[in-house]
């Protein structure tokens, strides 16, 4: 079990890129990623060397899953070709582009993995549809699953490529998307998107700038989604749980005093962090707020190992 939080500890880095992904694949390995086509390594946990992609030195990395202290996979975001995928197998050394976006409209916003090699990733709806990509060979090819197979998208509705935990994969199986805008709701997979269901939540709607940042999903019934509005960071945020496998998000007991964009498990409890601050609690009931050394976007754990990464080239570990 985890011990009694003490916060958290900026670890020194020579970027000043706003970090917003992060993934933490075993051991004290951990990758983050952001913009100017930036990503950062560690691979003892406390000291991170920071690099660029040479063909991508204006993207901004919004998503990345690691595997190893070698291979990782980030996707870049942006409108039409500026959604890219990348693949590394020697630690960063070198990169290949493995997707470019064809599509002017669509904005890609995060990627996933069940395993080293199926994945998917996921963009912005485009003529009403959320578009699905999805790969079995560890993210070398991508395929675009049929529009058809998701539900038509509301109004206005969208995903936050703020935190990367906008979708997250479970077992070999499952993905979930969370959705804000026009709409906060949750889109559910049990077929590595193949298709999906979608359900609404507690999370009020209608300002293209709140809903729904992130998910977390444990087990095949509990999760929960944490949000908020990025232009109203003062005001208290969103937390919603589901105890029946995504049927069902009402509010949950807990409501941040901010936006929330990410979540991990915390012992037996649970860690929230948005930029505003971090939320820990040993079983879900009591809370308590501690303060950011700067704004913090998301978080990764690997058994005690805890970082998190913001904006100005902050990474910072969690002290116990």
């Amino acid at each position: 079990m985890l011990g009694v939080a003490k916060g958290w500890v900026v670890s020194p880095t020579d970027s000043t890129a706003n970090f917003r992904a992060i993934s933490a694949p075993g051991g004290r390995v951990c990758w983050a990623s952001g913009s100017k086509g930036t990503f950062a390594r560690t691979v003892d946990g406390e000291h991170w060397k920071t690099g660029q992609v040479a063909q991508a030195k204006d993207a901004e990395f919004r998503s990345i899953v690691a595997f190893d202290a070698n291979r990782a996979v980030m996707l870049a975001i942006g409108e039409g070709e500026a959604s890219q995928i990348f693949v590394t197998e020697d630690g960063g050394k070198s990169w290949t582009r493995t997707f470019r976006n064809p599509d002017a409209p669509a904005f890609y916003d995060a990627v996933a993995f069940w395993d080293r090699e199926h994945g998917m990733a996921f963009g912005d709806p485009v003529e009403g549809r959320i578009p699905v990509l999805t790969t079995d060979d560890g993210g070398r090819t991508w395929d675009r699953q049929p529009s058809d197979a998701m539900p038509p998208a509301l109004p206005g509705e969208a995903a936050f490529a703020a935190s990367s935990r906008c979708l997250v994969t479970r077992g070999g199986q499952e993905a979930w998307i969370a959705t804000g805008g026009g709409a906060a709701r949750v889109f559910h997979s049990t077929d590595r998107g193949r298709s999906w269901t979608v359900a609404p939540t507690a999370v009020p709607s209608g300002s293209g700038s709140a809903g729904l940042f992130g998910l977390l999903v444990w087990s095949s019934k509990d999760g929960i989604g944490v949000g908020g509005d990025y232009e109203k960071d003062d005001q208290p945020g969103y937390a919603i749980r589901t105890t029946d496998g995504g049927r069902t998000w009402p509010a949950w007991g807990f409501q941040p005093s901010g936006l929330r964009e990410a979540a991990i498990r915390y012992g037996k409890g649970f860690m929230l962090v948005g930029p505003s601050g971090t939320d820990v609690s040993p079983d879900g009931k009591a809370w308590t707020t501690v303060k950011n050394p700067g704004a913090l976007h998301t978080v990764a754990r690997s058994g005690k190992n805890i970082w998190a990464v913001g904006d100005g080239g902050l990474i910072a570990r969690w002290g116990e």
